[in-house]
């Protein structure tokens, strides 16, 4: 994982902003899981540019391929947990913040 903005289990990116905010360059292997946790009320994207990527969250599942984008779910009162998965690799970015109005 390559952190372009905001901080990641102790990791911070180079780029600074003025509200809080993350974008990050993920790659996942084969059979590969990643967790995205999202804050609440906060607005985040998936970009996958390279193979195929399946999310969940909330028992809800959904697929898309590179060069696809994807919205993920947010919640006004809790955080949320997106689970991340491919079967044979992929590469996405992850993109988020809090929202400025």
């Amino acid at each position: 994982m390559k952190i372009i903005c905001g901080g990641w289990e102790g990791h911070v990116g180079p780029i600074k902003y003025s509200t809080p905010a993350y974008y990050m360059d993920i790659k996942i292997p084969k059979d590969g899981l990643f967790e995205i946790p999202i804050k609440k009320n906060w607005n985040s994207i998936i970009y996958a540019y390279e193979g195929e990527v399946e999310y969940s969250c909330a028992n809800k599942n959904h697929q898309f391929k590179a060069l696809e984008c994807c919205v993920l779910e947010k919640s006004k009162d809790n955080d949320l947990v997106h689970t991340v998965k491919s079967k044979n690799g992929a590469s996405f970015m992850l993109v988020g913040g809090e929202p400025i109005n």
